[in-house]
């Protein structure tokens, strides 16, 4: 079996990111994500991509409010987490990736 991986830059509980990390709390059946990556850019299209992955698998081919929201929901708290951690931390390079 394999460690688990952030699904945006490949960390693992034993090869962290180099400022360091810890996992953060994603929606159920979600990859991992480290809180390195949280809210980042390359989280943002990747959570976009897993959604527009969801809509094709299932054929929705107009946007249905439930699982637009439930996604959306959850990357809105991720990036303003992120946003509100670098306005505390007054080092302009952590995160910055």
């Amino acid at each position: 079996m394999t460690e688990p991986a952030c699904r945006v830059c490949k960390c693992t509980e034993f090869n962290a990111c180099e400022e360091g990390c810890s996992w953060v709390k994603t929606e159920p059946g979600s990859p991992p994500l480290c809180s390195a990556c949280s809210g980042t850019p390359k989280d943002v299209v990747e959570v976009c991509r897993r959604v527009r992955s969801t809509f094709r698998r299932l054929g929705i081919v107009t946007d249905t409010a439930g699982v637009a929201n439930v996604a959306l929901g959850a990357l809105l708290k991720r990036v303003e987490a992120r946003v509100k951690a670098e306005a505390n931390n007054p080092d302009p390079s952590w995160g910055g990736r």
